[in-house]
């Protein structure tokens, strides 16, 4: 993988564990032949009244070829992100994540004490990557950015019911302008990938809760799906910032 695409990956990676569904290969969906229009106001106000008691939620993101994965839980205070708690996969190499707040705490392999607080100046290069992506992690995971995203999104479908992975859900499609795609950091990271339009497929359960979000993005002329599955909604989830003496500065 070259040097850009793994920089590509790790942006991409930060933007969405966030936020974020299982990569695209897995789980069933088989949508009905007939597809409606729908406004993407009506779409956005179903979620945002489906996301606006959660508690917490178990995400994973996957970039397929871009090689990069995070799954874990996060807390949730009206659809904002208190705490998550994630292992960071990219590439062969995986690690421990707690957020609490706006601290960050990570165990990279060979620290001296088990955990690290993540910073830009960090002595550990591992780190110091992290203090990039995860800024961009929690502005996905806070899922309400989500909404916002989606009332300025066009060609929007109803494509019927459908499951995924054996559970009730209804499928939608849509199209996202980064012009027009609200603001914030997932804003942000669309503009920085550029001003095409970008395909995309959502998946709701009956209480209008994400089950899925996949995004069709445009990387260096080459198309790659960006996957986010959520599920186990309101599941009981304590995070805690590690003990202070265990924690290291560098």
């Amino acid at each position: 993988m070259s040097a850009r695409r793994v920089g590509i990956a790790a942006l991409l990676l930060a933007s969405l564990t966030a936020a974020g569904c299982t990569s695209s290969g897995s789980g069933s969906s088989t949508p009905t032949p007939s597809a409606s229009a729908i406004s993407a106001d009506t779409l956005a106000a179903k979620i945002g009244h489906g996301l606006a008691n959660i508690t917490s939620a178990h995400l994973t993101l996957d970039t397929g070829a871009l090689g990069s994965r995070a799954t874990g839980d996060f807390t949730f205070a009206h659809g904002n992100t208190r705490a998550s708690h994630l292992m960071v996969a990219t590439g062969s190499q995986q690690v421990e994540v707690i957020t609490v707040g706006s601290s960050s705490y990570a165990k990279p392999p060979g620290a001296g004490k088990p955990w690290t607080r993540v910073s830009a100046d960090s002595s550990n290069g591992l780190v110091r990557n992290l203090a990039t992506t995860l800024p961009l992690v929690e502005a996905v995971g806070s899922l309400s950015q989500l909404a916002a995203i989606i009332a300025g999104a066009s060609d929007v479908r109803d494509e019927g019911a459908t499951t995924i992975n054996g559970a009730p859900a209804h499928r939608y499609t849509l199209t996202v302008s980064p012009s027009a795609a609200g603001s914030g950091q997932l804003h942000d990271l669309l503009s920085r990938l550029g001003n095409k339009p970008v395909p995309v497929q959502l998946w709701l359960d009956g209480k209008g809760r994400p089950l899925r979000v996949q995004l069709a993005l445009d990387v260096a002329g080459q198309t790659f799906p960006l996957v986010v599955t959520i599920d186990k909604y309101n599941a009981p989830v304590t995070i805690k910032a590690p003990p202070a003496d265990q924690v290291s500065g560098h």
